[in-house]
């Protein structure tokens, strides 16, 4: 989901046009030469809540970083290390999952690792017993030792644990649910519809959980009565979360991939678009309910806060900085950047705006390019238009099951847009309302033109095309899941994938290796003689076309351009907004 397409508009001198931009805008020109600002908004990709009436909560954010709230809205960063899962008690103590399970005697500032030897997936706790779901079973903590629980899932990766009252238990694993009356004993069930079981929630009569689509399966809610022993299919959708109203356990709200459901019967019937007030079409990634009945939900810009039987979803993520930075585009003083939630534009040196109004069903964005008019398309969930420097947006083209409901890539191309989705590669011209297909058979992750020819890096490697996307042929012996394509200055091609970076020859006929010694070449840029790779480990450099490698900044990095204005790298983070750093 990361491309190489800025690098093609830098070869067509299309980065440096300020298209729509005059004496009359709001926002006034920029002084020649300011860089970009690396200051997002509040907000992010958050993926777990922990929440209390009457002490802080805890959430983790989609890169691991753990935040505290004291207020229930503002938050403060935690103490650093890669986090999972978090779960507090009313003392203070916080115990929290990750490369190992750890704990917290100050409110999450510092953390001790407690030995359990395994990574954690997750954490829960109930009267005083902190368990540990570990990739391979189950942990008890007692506060100064661990104790193995034999469960009949062993082996399995252990996800998600909800207790009530001390006489269900419940635990969500990647083969089946267990269930126990004791949190000692446990019982497999593994007739579901789908066994990679995400999320659980106990209560007194009715119990939930909630399972993952997979090749084979859209995965399942699954319901039960309180003992939790049988269990029956109540809606045949799954997705990333459940919880259950403490005050009334009919009611119940289940994240579902691109919408959110709320049932008052026990998922007899269940209403869809739960989502509104200023959450939007935002993907929600958990879900909790208060002891009062408000229920918090976690998305991809943050996370929403609503009144008991209400859906008029409120902002609490301030001090939250937790964006997911997909792709980076810039034309002129105007940059416009890529997220999972939404665009977020703005001007060099200025603020940044969040921009998802028109945006629907869900936010994510893959990748943004500008048209020599002005118009900005930006893909994702769907294919979406703005005229008005990303303020609003039209959907233009509805990804559906056919295109695997994703949209991956997209290039400027004269003035023509290209984009790339699951299965097929789309073309408009302007004003980009209509949408040409041609199927290509392939994801398309990263579309390059050289000449008449069109390049698409795919999941079964590097397609070439001589006749605008009708016809699609190999290209040399790059057949991995090719992530980013980038011209070089010579006319070579560069091909990031999942095993590294391949450079072709100046004709594009032969590639040879010539990889940093890391995996996944997730983006490319090019800045003089240097090569400039994103990778999930960091950030890698060559001077000399790919023979020797300089490692730079450190961290899991989706994208990278170069700012002209001070040669500075702008990086793409996944799940911790915008780094600067120099050119290693």
């Amino acid at each position: 989901m990361r491309f190489a397409y800025l690098l093609a508009l830098a070869a067509c001198g299309r980065l440096g046009f300020d298209p729509h931009r005059d004496a009359n805008d709001a926002a006034p020109d920029v002084a020649p030469g300011t860089p970009l600002t690396t200051t997002l908004p509040d907000g992010g990709q958050i993926d777990f809540i922990n929440v209390s009436l009457a002490h802080p909560w805890y959430a983790v954010s989609h890169a691991g970083a753990a935040f505290r709230s004291d207020d229930h809205m503002t938050w403060v960063a935690c103490g650093a290390r890669f986090t999972t899962q978090i779960s507090a008690l009313d003392t203070g103590v916080v115990y929290a999952g990750g490369a190992d399970t750890a704990v917290s005697m100050d409110n999450c500032a510092t953390w001790m690792p407690l030995g359990a030897g395994q990574f954690t997936e997750g954490v829960g706790n109930h009267n005083s017993v902190i368990y540990a779901l570990l990739d391979t079973g189950l942990r008890t903590w007692n506060g100064s030792a661990w104790t193995t629980v034999t469960t009949p899932l062993d082996g399995a990766r252990f996800k998600s644990f909800s207790a009530f009252a001390g006489s269900v238990f419940l635990i969500g694993t990647g083969n089946g649910l267990l269930h126990s009356g004791n949190g000692v004993t446990w019982t497999a069930v593994t007739s579901l519809p789908s066994l990679n079981v995400v999320d659980v929630a106990a209560s007194t009569m009715h119990t939930y959980a909630i399972s993952a689509a997979s090749g084979a399966s859209n995965g399942a809610i699954s319901c039960s009565d309180g003992a939790a022993t049988t269990w029956s299919t109540c809606s045949t959708i799954g997705g990333t979360a459940v919880a259950v109203d403490p005050t009334n356990d009919l009611h119940a709200f289940a994240a579902i991939y691109d919408n959110l459901l709320e049932t008052t019967d026990a998922f007899q019937s269940a209403q869809f678009d739960q989502r509104g007030g200023a959450m939007g079409y935002a993907v929600v990634h958990d879900v909790r309910f208060n002891v009062d009945g408000t229920t918090i939900a976690t998305t991809d810009r943050g996370i929403y806060v609503t009144a008991h039987n209400t859906i008029n979803w409120q902002p609490a993520f301030t001090g939250l900085s937790a964006w997911t930075v997909n792709d980076i585009a810039i034309a002129g003083d105007d940059v416009y950047i890529a997220t999972t939630g939404g665009v977020l534009s703005g001007r060099r040196g200025q603020p940044y705006t969040h921009s998802f109004a028109g945006m629907s069903p869900n936010t994510i964005n893959n990748a943004t390019v500008v048209a020599p008019d002005g118009t900005i398309v930006s893909v994702g969930r769907h294919i979406w238009t703005s005229t008005d420097h990303g303020a609003t947006w039209s959907m233009s083209m509805n990804i559906g099951s056919a295109d695997g409901y994703r949209a991956f890539s997209a290039l400027v191309d004269g003035t023509r847009v290209w984009a790339g989705t699951g299965n097929s590669i789309y073309v408009a011209d302007a004003p980009y309302t209509t949408w040409t297909p041609h199927a290509i058979g392939h994801r398309v992750n990263a579309l390059v033109r050289t000449g008449a020819r069109l390049w698409a890096g795919t999941d079964v490697g590097v397609l070439a095309s001589d006749d605008d996307g009708m016809t699609w042929q190999p290209s040399g012996t790059v057949s991995l899941f090719v992530d980013s394509l980038a011209l070089l200055p010579d006319g070579s091609l560069a091909a990031g994938t999942v095993m590294g970076l391949a450079i072709s020859d100046p004709t594009r006929t032969t590639w040879m290796t010539r990889s940093p010694g890391v995996v996944d070449v997730r983006h490319i840029a090019v800045a003089g003689d240097a090569i400039v790779v994103a990778t999930p480990v960091g950030i890698y450099a060559s001077h000399d076309q790919g023979v020797t490698w300089t490692p730079g900044a450190s961290g899991d990095f989706n994208t990278v351009v170069i700012d002209s204005a001070d040669g500075q790298l702008v990086i793409g983070t996944n799940g911790a907004g915008l780094l600067e750093t120099p050119i290693p």
